[in-house]
């Protein structure tokens, strides 16, 4: 086919895909700037001005395609586009025939999936979104396949004319996302280097504080000693040696006395002399220690009681007469 097969001149071709653009261009326009009130073939209006950007002849050709493709007509100039790409770059287009059946089954799925959208209006509620063909299709789709049929049908056929117009796989798509998953995991390492980062400074600044308050509590115990071995009033030049006060002589400890205590109930015990330390601690063994008997003693309330018993007398009761 002529159409999807470029020329062997290559300035030829790159005018033609020149046109095939701007055509696509000129389309995307019309249909972007529709308004209802423009003349065209089911409207009169008396307005002078068109506010389509395609002029008069805009406003007529974006009305019947919208009318009748809906949104899907948005379509019609991606496929310019891309042919006119490849008149530009001198390609052939790759089994032409397919290509088309699968651009026309991309645009008759495009409009059933719209159609399928309730209660949804574009353009001021001017345009139904699936056009008139796309409620046609849903229509005769839901009598045979049901609403949830319907949409699995029109979701698979729509897949199926991407395959079909385009060379798209999934390698493709992994080839495309490949560069935003590069830019998430770039994002990604400049976040976690940020936060190694100030991790870092925040231990840094930790391990300063630490050594400035150990260098502080070192200066402060210094300054204590230096208070505590210099006396008050001694003058600067005064050495150390000389205000160095002499340790007093050893002091004998004081004699400690055997202080022995009686309860209430018991007798005083003797007074025990007091002893005079030798310098060693005494050791006594209980059995032979002087106190060993007088301290020993029962407390009267840990005694075991004995209860005696209570006779009672007997008495022999009588009935009243």
């Amino acid at each position: 086919m002529k159409l999807f097969t470029p020329t062997a001149s290559k300035r030829l071709n790159e005018a033609t895909g020149f046109v095939f653009l701007l055509c696509g261009l000129y389309l995307l326009l019309a249909f972007a700037t529709f308004h209802a009130t423009d003349p065209s073939w089911d409207t009169v209006s008396g307005i002078a001005s068109v506010g389509n950007m395609g002029g008069k002849v805009g406003a007529w050709l974006s009305d019947l395609t919208l009318g009748t493709f809906g949104i899907a007509s948005f379509l019609l100039p991606l496929f310019l586009f891309g042919l006119g790409w490849k008149w530009l770059r001198s390609e052939a287009v790759a089994a032409p025939r397919v290509r088309i059946f699968g651009a026309m089954l991309m645009v008759l799925s495009a409009c059933a999936v719209a159609a399928m959208l309730p209660g949804w209006r574009v353009f001021d509620h001017a345009i139904m979104p699936g056009g008139l063909v796309g409620y046609l299709l849903t229509d005769a789709l839901k009598g045979a396949l049901n609403p949830v049929g319907t949409a699995i049908g029109l979701c698979a056929t729509l897949i199926v004319s991407v395959y079909l117009v385009s060379s798209f796989t999934l390698n493709v798509l992994a080839r495309w996302v490949a560069p935003f998953g590069r830019i998430f995991a770039a994002i990604q390492n400049r976040w976690h280097r940020f936060l190694e980062h100030r991790r870092e400074a925040a231990l840094a600044r930790l391990e300063l504080r630490r050594e400035a308050e150990g260098r502080a509590t070192e200066q402060r115990l210094a300054a204590e000693d230096e208070a505590a071995e210099i006396p008050a009033g001694t003058p600067a030049n005064t050495p150390i040696s000389a205000v160095i006060p002499i340790p007093p002589a050893k002091r004998s400890p004081r004699p400690t006395r055997l202080v022995s205590e009686t309860l209430p109930w018991e007798d005083a015990l003797p007074a025990e002399p007091e002893l005079v330390p030798t310098g060693e601690i005494p050791i006594c063994v209980l059995e032979e220690s002087p106190l060993h008997e007088a301290v020993r003693g029962e407390f009267p309330f840990t005694r075991p009681t004995r209860r005696e018993p209570v006779v009672r007398p007997h008495t022999i009761y009588r009935l009243p007469p």
